[in-house]
């Protein structure tokens, strides 16, 4: 390779000329340019909420776990989990460095070394995993790395083990943050206060303070009781979650008196707890995940406060030396284990089997997800993977057919997410007209057009902002608007149609489609960065026939639905069940509907029976006549009753005359359906 950058922009290959966080696939083969390093990676520490993600994923299975590991490395050439956002760190020895490589951490080769950069932007290859340390949340493997120029390292610590050393420097940019911000006779809370950061972050804070004002710590997991140890960092400790305002209110008492608040906790909504208990003119210092800088500015905003907020920064000048000195003044090996002791501990990390992890939904069904049913395997696992992946707040693309239920999805990610109490907008990108969907999605200023409100208009765009906004049927949008939108999401902000103001915008997006979208990025009709930045993670939504368990049960819902809504209690016998549950239902979940209201209508009694079925067949036979006959005979169900095999090739006889239209109609052979009939008798 010849390419010289310090960043390593070069490697990005989808899309490309990206910076490697930001591109979805990397170059990771080990020919190395000459302002390069090459490390022999033996350790990986992934980060606390990837790890997490990983072990619910795979329900704790090491195997399963390995699979999914290699398979993100194997796809984007780099440890990127598309849900989290996150990575991790490695431990290796340096095995080849390039000739202009610029050295300013003075490595050499042979010299065992922990990276201080996230593996999201590092090229990475594994060759195998040979073991999984859940108590570490640490992988150790065969394989290779590639370093930039501008890459932070740290040299082999000698007092400290491999494991010690790499899982401990994963917090030195934070703690080096925070003692930075933390001033003497400063009056400073930690939120999550005994997990691994909010365990060094108490120790750069001690440190900073040297015996002068006071540290609280507040524990968010009655479960994880603080030892002896932990209890000497802090002055105060208390327990209660940390985005319990109430809680918060009553423990920490006045409130607005604290100069630094250092949030380490992982829970959603603790931004208004932070802004209630910082001092006008203080500190708030989102260390760790559970901090969203718009819900913050919004807390600061309502409580009248002007606070300086600070987020994770990623690389810390000086964070090196002063790692170096925080772990030689205090015995980090026993503190690492004690917090990471208590970051499994917390309820939102425990590994759940599948039913626990349900414990939302009864009898099949999820309530306000329009009552989406998940009898089949398929289902169950869809299901499972949308609760998971809902707390998340990535962006999502939701693929399948038409009817098979994409929207419930989009709702079952928004119902369950940090968002579900701001806006859930929807829009069909396929009903609104190319020239109208620009102004309908961003909005429109005074005037910008004939016919246009004088005052201007706000669009979905902004209706959605600290919400989700669902895009449905993405494939249909034009490559020009397909820019913009792109442009809204990397940039977060979206100018009006005729505007010249920049409007700031908190949206997370869900899109949809029944389309091949990379088929169309291949073919240049969708813009292979907009397709990169909504599949952030991809969700799957099955077809009826491939979860045919779900179909009676759908056909009981749907039944009860329209009893409630017609006032009129209906049921259905058990071989008309049988028998749709044998159709093709090509149209999926919402042509079963379709059927079922009909039926619901012109059936004469309180009961929808197999006469009632095979009579409405002909209005719908084109899409919901078995696929074919040994499909229908089985497809997930029982084998069709006489009594319902008769009544089928009555109805088929009555409609296509010959017996070679009704074998075609069934896919088999004529004489089979000859022998039929004469069975039948007809």
């Amino acid at each position: 390779m010849k390419q010289h950058d310090d960043f390593g922009i070069y490697r990005s290959i989808r899309p490309r000329n990206f910076y490697p966080y930001s591109a979805w696939e990397i170059d990771n083969s080990t020919e190395i340019s000459d302002n390069e390093v090459l490390i022999d990676v033996k350790l990986l520490n992934i980060d606390m909420t990837c790890f997490a993600r990983f072990m619910e994923s795979a329900y704790g299975d090491k195997d399963k776990m390995a699979d999914n590991i290699l398979r993100i490395v194997g796809e984007r050439g780099k440890l990127h989990n598309s849900v989290t956002g996150t990575g991790g760190t490695l431990f290796g020895r340096v095995e080849k460095i390039g000739a202009a490589y610029g050295n300013r951490y003075g490595i050499a080769v042979g010299d065992e070394i922990s990276s201080l950069s996230s593996l999201t932007g590092i090229p990475l290859r594994i060759d195998e995993i040979t073991d999984i340390d859940t108590s570490m949340a640490q992988v150790s493997v065969k394989g290779k790395a590639i370093l930039f120029e501008n890459s932070p390292v740290l040299k082999k610590i000698e007092c400290l083990s491999d494991k010690v050393q790499l899982s401990a420097v994963e917090v030195a940019g934070e703690s080096a943050e925070t003692y930075r911000l933390v001033k003497e006779n400063d009056r400073v809370v930690i939120l999550g206060a005994t997990g691994k950061m909010g365990i060094f972050c108490a120790l750069a804070a001690k440190k900073k303070l040297a015996g002068t004002g006071l540290l609280i710590g507040c524990i968010d997991d009655s479960a994880a009781s603080p030892d002896a140890e932990i209890s000497r960092l802090y002055d105060e400790l208390y327990t209660f979650e940390a985005n319990d305002v109430e809680a918060i209110r009553e423990h920490l008492s006045p409130m607005s008196s604290y100069d630094v608040v250092i949030n380490c906790s992982e829970r959603p909504l603790t931004e208004p707890g932070c802004a209630m208990l910082a001092r006008p003119g203080g500190v708030v210092f989102f260390a760790g995940w559970g901090g969203n800088s718009k819900t913050a500015g919004l807390a600061a905003e309502t409580l009248g406060k002007d606070i300086l907020m600070y987020y994770y920064r990623g690389y810390v000048e000086g964070m090196k030396d002063f790692f170096l000195r925080l772990i030689a003044e205090s015995d980090i090996e026993s503190l690492l284990t004690i917090g990471l002791e208590n970051d499994f501990r917390y309820p939102w990390l425990q590994i759940l089997d599948t039913r626990k992890r349900l414990i939302t939904i009864s009898d099949g069904i999820l309530e306000n997800a329009g009552n989406y049913v998940f009898e089949s395997p398929k289902s169950q696992e869809l299901l499972s993977t949308l609760l998971k992946v809902a707390r998340f707040d990535c962006n999502v693309l939701i693929t399948g057919e038409t009817g098979v239920g994409k929207g419930i999805a989009a709702e079952i990610l928004y119902n369950r997410s940090n968002r579900k109490n701001e806006s859930f907008v929807k829009i069909n990108c396929a009903s609104i007209p190319e020239q109208l969907l620009e102004s309908e999605l961003f909005g429109y200023e005074g005037g910008a057009f004939t016919g246009s409100n004088p005052k201007g208009k706000a669009g979905l765009w902004e209706m959605a902002n600290g919400g989700i906004l669902f895009l449905d049927e993405i494939g249909e949008m034009s490559l020009l608007l397909q820019s913009k939108l792109l442009r809204a999401i990397e940039e977060n902000e979206i100018y009006r149609v005729g505007g010249e103001t920049p409007v700031r915008v908190d949206v997370r997006v869900i899109a949809a489609t029944n389309q091949d979208l990379y088929g169309m990025v291949k073919e240049k009709k969708f813009r292979e960065d907009l397709y990169y930045r909504l599949n952030v993670f991809h969700l799957h939504v099955p077809p009826l026939r491939e979860r045919r368990e779900d179909i009676i049960p759908l056909i009981d819902m749907m039944v009860n639905r329209y009893s409630e809504k017609f006032g009129i209690g209906k049921t259905v016998e058990k071989e008309a069940k049988n028998l749709m549950a044998g159709f093709a239902w090509e149209g999926n979940a919402r042509e079963l509907e379709n059927f079922i209201q009909k039926l619901f209508i012109s059936s004469l009694g309180n009961e929808i029976t197999l006469y009632d079925v095979t009579g409405q067949m002909t209005v719908f036979h084109e899409s919901i006549l078995p696929e074919r006959t040994a499909r229908a005979r089985t497809g997930g169900q029982k084998p069709l009753s006489d009594r319902e095999e008769r009544e089928l090739y009555r109805r088929y006889k009555e409609e296509y005359k010959s017996t070679r239209k009704i074998a075609e109609a069934l896919g088999t052979s004529q004489s089979s359906v000859v022998r039929r009939l004469k069975k039948y008798g007809l």
